[in-house]
């Protein structure tokens, strides 16, 4: 939450804080901040142990899916195990994903537009 401290005071109601390498992979594009509500928000990575952190959430997320909507996947993916695509660096995600989303109150989650299938 430090990170965004500052962005969440000066008014935002969201701050994005990508992986360490969905930031990396942000930091040359143009795109980056394509879905972002400010578009000259600082890019700012997750702190490396919130960065394991969310990575293990992410895996343990996509198995209870793998668990629970396997025919969804298979229609989606082609596969009833998402999680294995994760494994193997096969999950495609939208610019600056996988992240973790900050709320300022009265910050909402908005319906997605970026054609991702998850």
């Amino acid at each position: 939450v430090r990170a965004c401290a500052a962005s969440l005071h000066g008014g935002q109601s969201l701050v994005r804080l990508p992986s360490i390498a969905a930031a990396q992979l942000a930091s040359s594009s143009e795109l980056a901040f394509e879905w972002e509500p400010a578009a000259d928000a600082p890019l700012t990575a997750l702190p490396a142990e919130a960065d394991e952190l969310c990575a293990r959430i992410l895996r343990r997320a996509l198995f209870a899916v793998d668990q629970a909507l396997a025919p969804v996947s298979v229609s989606q993916f082609g596969t009833a195990r998402v999680s294995a695509l994760l494994d193997a660096g096969e999950l495609e995600f939208a610019e600056r994903e996988p992240a973790v989303n900050v709320y300022s109150e009265g910050g909402a989650f908005h319906p997605h537009c970026d054609q991702q299938g998850l």
